[in-house]
């Protein structure tokens, strides 16, 4: 999917993808964990981790999309 036709997204390289509100997708590895992660703007969030494929790629976005790591404003 190209998830950078998404508004709000850039694509900084091949490997990270940064959204407006400070979140980012990015592919990384850690000993004996490499894949694309789900940072959320609010360091008090954790990191979400996906498979390290194009797919995994695809479920970061699906991820954020949903609402996960995203601020909530009360109203």
């Amino acid at each position: 999917m190209n998830w950078t036709a998404i508004q709000c997204w850039e694509k900084v390289s091949d490997h990270l993808f940064v959204h407006s509100s400070g979140a980012r997708i990015e592919r990384r590895g850690y000993p004996n964990r490499y894949g694309w992660y789900l940072v959320p703007a609010d360091p008090a969030v954790a990191c979400l981790c996906f498979e390290g494929t194009p797919s995994g790629c695809d479920q970061a976005f699906i991820a954020f999309a949903a609402g996960y790591g995203t601020v909530k404003l009360a109203g």
